[in-house]
């Protein structure tokens, strides 16, 4: 962020700039936000004293109105400054307060040649006391509208004739005429600097549904048309009325190190950089004392919700036509941040990190809520959102990433991100992650937004059935590494490493068999399975020749979107099973994700450590009469009621109805699973020790560290711990910890 970026002064200035330069403002949006410009009629009476009158004319122009935002700090638009300040009212405050004053001086001396020389706005503060003459206080010294907000401390509020009473009230009420002044330039991306009570100007302000996530919420919000100006962006032109305002939670310094990420890798892509159509521009940011905000062009839908909410069209050559531009736009937007050429710099090889359907936007050609396109898919563009997990690396440490130090969502993830802290992690994980997103749009588009989640209608003949959807295929699958069920699309074999779910091929095939799944559709198709869902990430396309096959599918449409009646040659009859109460009970005896399923960062390596050691804890302090013994279902289940599988949902626990407690040879076998291989010998040998300590507890506290040392033996490789010494390591802080535990059990 340039210092030239940076307002203090809360964009009065540069309000100054364009007025005097002949701007003009957007009108107002909607009846609410015209309801500013209204004006008082002339032939209002109001009783009481002249002070009365402009007391009771500043109360219904101050914004927000109760009914419309909730909020403490009202403010005073400029429109409304002006109207209380006008020729005609000033003319009468004059005659009524300071007859001895020039006309053209006493105007002046109020609005001055600009924002520096100006006493406007301390005036209506005065008014809004009822202490007009007052004003002859801030003159003596030498105060103007640059000069708010002011102390209580200052010079001027000990003057004869302040009472401690008005002082006390000035200072409290001075923001109500320092709403700032925000400025969207088109090329440099202003950041204002402002303190918690400055009232931020906003007619409107409604809660997103999904809108709230791991870094930050995102509210739809209505600013006032005197408070902004938006240049016309390339590739967006004037965006608004509504813009998308983002706030950032969690601690301070969090917020702060997230804020800084996301905006400066919004800043290649934003202002006078080279955007792109496909990749969300920031339009500027503000922070104050205890948070920071972004404000973004307002979408109407994350793909999650376009799914559900736009009908898909099959048989329409037109929506299909669509989906593969918009797939192919996707790709390009992602090879200019994997290859940011414009940007003058050595860390030009970017990866965003988390690409999800919840990342991604849709806008729609029509700004108005309502309108007819509104149902129509190929009347929207997808843009990528979120760059807070983006990164950039010079082309020499672009492949030097790890695991350890990235975040993920739990649905999209790579293998990668399961192969241990030290795996590297590259730009070919974006490249999975936008492979996943791909197929769900195929399956919306084929089978509509249900054949994605929990169970979708088939109609088989005659009849219609209730079958498995592409989530609950692969929950079923899942070999739950983490103990819990996830609906990744990998699994990780102790032995044979990671591999693509058999449930994901078998899904492949399916939608290839649906009837208007057309030749292109399925060069499309076999892009993503042979070249994208790649286990192993040396194995996938990079984004530059991802995007020339889409090229070639794009230009090459085949029999355009000829229906395909019969199965491709080599390819079997794919049946996907029924979704029947039986799947569903089953389903809701897994143990389900604790945290959200799409948005959760991932866990740290301390985190993974202790889950296992919290089980053996949970084993060795439950109380006796509890049998060890249990079947495989009661060993790795939490009993919950049923409830409907959906990602980005928080599964609630209710009461517990079986101990989830895991045998201590099955929480060993899961740790060994988890660090991808186990050494026998190692292993083995931790196990007699566990069944030597339940069957005799005093002795196992004699066991010294010579069987311990014994076991670490060095095998490094490039100056990186092995994946041997890493189990080895893991086994050991598990036997120390079940020490601590047994001699808690003889003390008590």
């Amino acid at each position: 962020m340039d210092l030239d970026d940076i307002v203090i002064d809360r964009g009065f200035s540069e309000w100054e700039r364009l007025l005097n330069g002949g701007c003009k403002f957007p009108p107002a949006a909607n009846e609410q936000e015209s309801q500013v410009c209204e004006r008082v009629e002339d032939s209002i009476l109001i009783k009481g004293t002249l002070e009365n009158h402009y007391y009771s004319m500043i109360t219904p122009k101050l914004r927000p109105k109760e009914s419309s935002l909730k909020t403490k700090n009202h403010y005073l638009p400029l429109s409304g400054l002006k109207y209380v300040l006008s020729h005609k009212n000033l003319e009468e405050m004059r005659k009524c307060w300071f007859p001895g004053e020039d006309r053209l001086l006493w105007y002046n001396q109020i609005w001055g040649s600009g924002f520096q020389t100006s006493r406007a706005r301390i005036f209506v503060l005065l008014l809004r006391l009822e202490k007009p003459q007052h004003i002859t206080l801030f003159r003596s010294h030498e105060l103007f509208d640059s000069s708010l907000p002011l102390l209580r401390t200052h010079a001027v509020f000990q003057a004869e004739g302040f009472t401690d009473r008005d002082a006390d009230l000035f200072v409290e009420k001075q923001d109500m005429v320092l709403a700032p002044f925000f400025h969207f330039n088109s090329q440099k991306i202003k950041h204002y600097k402002l303190n918690n009570e400055t009232p931020i100007p906003l007619l409107s302000k409604e809660q997103v549904e999904g809108g709230s996530g791991t870094h930050g919420r995102v509210w739809k919000v209505l600013f006032h048309h005197d408070h902004y100006y938006c240049e016309e962006h390339e590739n967006w032109g004037i965006p608004g009325p509504y813009y998308a305002l983002k706030k950032f939670h969690r601690d301070r310094q969090s917020k702060k190190d997230d804020f800084y990420n996301e905006r400066a890798a919004l800043e290649r892509f934003s202002g006078s950089q080279s955007g792109h159509i496909h990749l969300i521009p920031l339009l500027m940011s503000y922070e104050t004392e205890t948070t920071y905000y972004m404000v973004f062009p307002w979408a109407r839908h994350n793909l999650e919700q376009f799914w559900e909410k736009v009908p898909n069209r099959p048989d329409s050559s037109k929506s299909l036509n669509w989906m593969i531009k918009q797939c192919h736009g996707l790709a390009k937007a992602l090879q200019k941040v994997h290859t940011h050429e414009s940007w003058n710099g050595l860390q030009n090889r970017g990866r965003h990190g988390d690409i999800k359907p919840l990342n991604i936007l849709c806008f729609s050609s029509q700004s108005q809520e309502g309108d007819d396109d509104a149902a129509d898919p190929t009347k929207y563009r997808l843009v990528i959102a979120d760059f807070t997990l983006m990164r950039f690396h010079s082309p020499h440490s672009v492949d030097q990433g790890t695991a350890s130090k990235v975040g993920y969502s739990r649905t999209y993830q790579p293998p990668e991100t399961r192969m241990g802290g030290e795996e590297p992690v590259n730009q070919m994980y974006d490249v999975w992650t936008l492979g996943c997103v791909y197929l769900e749009l195929i399956t919306w588009h084929l089978l509509g937004s249900q054949a994605i989640y929990e169970k979708f209608n088939s109609a088989n003949g005659p009849q219609t059935q209730v079958l498995q959807g592409f989530q609950t295929l692969r929950r079923l699958e899942d070999n739950k590494q983490y103990v819990y069920v996830e609906d990744k699309f990998f699994n990780i074999d102790g032995v044979g490493g990671p591999s693509v779910k058999p449930s994901v091929q078998r899904w492949f095939k399916f939608l290839r068999q649906q009837r208007h799944c057309s030749k292109q559709l399925g060069l499309f198709l076999d892009l993503i399975k042979n070249h994208m869902l790649r286990a192993k990430p040396g194995q996938r396309y990079k984004i530059d020749r991802i995007c020339s096959e889409m090229n070639y599918i794009l230009a090459n449409p085949a029999d355009g979107n000829e229906c395909r009646l019969d199965p491709p040659l080599g390819e079997i009859d794919t049946c996907i099973p029924l979704f029947t109460s039986d799947t569903e009970k089953y389903l809701d005896s897994f143990c389900k994700v604790p945290l959200e399923t799409r948005s959760q960062t991932r866990p740290n390596e301390a985190s993974i450590n202790d889950l296992d050691e919290r089980i053996f804890s949970q084993k060795l302090l439950e109380p006796p009469g509890i049998s060890s013994e249990r079947t495989s279902m009661e060993t790795t289940t939490i009993s919950r009621a049923p409830s409907t599988i959906r990602r980005g949902s928080i599964s609630q626990p209710t009461q517990r109805q079986s101990r989830p407690f895991l045998s201590p040879s099955d929480a060993i076998s899961n740790a060994e699973t988890r660090l991808g291989s186990a050494h026998s010998n190692e292993s083995d040998e931790f196990k007699r020790s566990i069944d030597f300590m339940e069957k005799n507890p005093s002795e196992f506290l004699n066991t010294t560290n010579a069987e311990s040392c014994s076991m670490k033996k060095t095998n490094t490789h490039n100056g990186q711990v092995s994946m041997r010494n890493r189990v080895i390591h893991k086994l050991e802080r598990l036997k120390s910890r079940l020490r601590n535990l047994v001699e808690r059990m003889m003390r008590h």
